[in-house]
């Protein structure tokens, strides 16, 4: 019995060596495609769009400094009551392909910059188990179009 623990002891404190986690700091940006809907008060947009990411810290083994991965994003930005959300999702891809999911959200309005929260899902490749959260600064600029500059500080672990 004794040595039945010490192995489940051995097992336990290997497997918890093998857990990676760490922090990763990260830069994205593009042109967001916005459609807009007025009812009344209220106002709701659709919108989509494509970023290119750039690692620009990491302790985390998975993405390394310098790294730049590609992301579709799909959100809405509601305005109801005067309450101001923004939301939605992206796909994450890497140079060899593999993929995690992001859902984003935060108060305010598409367009002015605000503060929120993401959370992460690894989904394939070398990806997979892996999870996180993020927190996030947004800014945008107007040039033809509204582009948007997303500034990550995130907590991944695998």
């Amino acid at each position: 019995m004794k040595n039945k623990l010490i192995y489940f002891l051995l097992f336990f404190m290997c497997s918890s060596a093998w857990a990676a986690s760490g922090n990763v700091e990260s830069t994205s940006t593009g042109l967001i495609n916005r459609v807009e809907i007025k009812l009344g008060e209220n106002s709701y947009s659709a919108v989509n769009f494509k970023l290119v990411v750039v690692i620009n810290k990491s302790t985390f083994s998975l993405l390394n400094s310098g790294d730049v991965l590609s992301a579709n994003c799909v959100g809405i930005n509601k305005n109801v009551n005067g309450d101001s959300i923004v939301e939605g999702n992206c796909l994450l891809k890497d140079a060899s392909g593999d993929t995690y999911a992001t859902t984003y959200e935060r108060k305010g309005t598409m367009g002015n910059p605000g503060t929120g929260t993401q959370n992460v899902k690894g989904l394939t490749g070398k990806f997979i188990g892996m999870s996180g959260s993020c927190t996030y600064d947004a800014k945008y600029a107007q040039n033809e179009g509204t582009y948007v500059i997303s500034f990550a500080n995130c907590k991944y672990q695998n």
